[in-house]
């Protein structure tokens, strides 16, 4: 639930700034998920043995987690109707963003992994994490082999996001550059 939900707001003010429907469409699957997570561990709780204290504790834990990933929904459901100008100028100002990306059958990334394709030397991004299928992974690094269909997350400065969008055309050599 912690991965997910720093992700879900990560992604829920990308959406934001990038008046993405896309992205705002993966913080409510993220939701969705966590609903679930929660759902499942409330359950847990009433059948372990453990005090009364840790039991509201919990229940405590996962009614913040709740309230946080409502925010990150509400954030991203603010692409809707867009922002007042000087609230996207601020928001353009940033340093670092998060960005979206499907790989397709074509992408020169499909079928290698990220340190083969040489991401981060190459454009900056640093990726945080792939929802592959239905399933979310965290646990990236250079040996992790991307697949068409992926959708990456990644975070970086504007320049980045555009030399990764190059990369995944093949317009930047990663075997020359």
């Amino acid at each position: 639930m912690k991965n997910l939900s720093e992700l879900m707001v990560d992604l829920a003010y990308s959406a934001l700034f990038l008046k993405d429907k896309e992205i705002s469409g993966h913080v409510k699957d993220l939701f969705n998920q966590i609903k679930d997570l929660q759902d499942e561990t409330l359950k847990l709780v009433f059948r372990v043995k453990i005090s009364d204290d840790e039991r509201i504790g919990i229940i405590d834990l996962l009614e913040y987690i709740k309230d946080y990933t409502n925010a990150a929904v509400n954030i991203s459901e603010l692409t809707k109707n867009g922002l007042p100008n000087i609230i996207q100028e601020l928001l353009t100002e940033t340093d670092e963003r998060v960005i979206s990306t499907r790989i397709t059958d074509e992408s020169f990334l499909n079928k290698r992994t990220i340190g083969e394709a040489k991401i981060k030397t190459l454009t900056g991004l640093n990726i945080i994490s792939v929802k592959r299928e239905n399933k979310w992974l965290f646990n990236i690094n250079k040996s992790f082999e991307l697949k068409s269909g992926d959708v990456v997350i990644g975070v970086g400065t504007l320049a980045s996001n555009e030399l990764f969008k190059k990369l995944i055309k093949g317009k930047i050599d990663a075997y020359h550059e």
